[in-house]
């Protein structure tokens, strides 16, 4: 039992020298300009404008971001959550194309308040 604990636990480890994906790369890196670096935002485009608003929320709070910009951040995140209600009309659900939609431009309003 101890020995397949230690073979399992053996082959999560990384070699030395051993090359990450740059995606596990990337988790690993805090943003510059991020005070709040975490898990990342989630892929249901709901769950990912509440995380995007908590995170400029804790910025103005901190005073790392100018309540100006954070309020001007957001507007455009409220501009985002009309057009998420209205793709999702009736039945709730996002077409493939409208949820690549939003995606982008959270990622656009991310990338512009913070900057890897």
């Amino acid at each position: 039992m101890v020995r397949a604990l230690l073979l399992a636990a053996a082959l999560l480890i990384p070699l030395p020298g051993e090359a990450q994906s740059p995606r596990q790369y990337g988790s690993q890196l805090p943003a510059a300009s991020d005070p709040f670096p975490d898990q990342g935002p989630r892929a249901d485009s709901r769950d990912r404008e509440a995380w995007l608003e908590d995170r400029i929320l804790r910025a103005m709070t901190a005073g790392v971001m100018e309540r100006r910009r954070g309020k001007l951040a957001l507007r455009d995140l409220d501009k985002i959550r009309q057009f998420d209600s209205i793709y999702r009309g009736a039945n709730g659900t996002l077409t493939p194309d409208q949820n690549r939609d939003l995606q982008m431009r959270l990622e656009e309003l991310r990338a512009s308040l913070f900057v890897r």
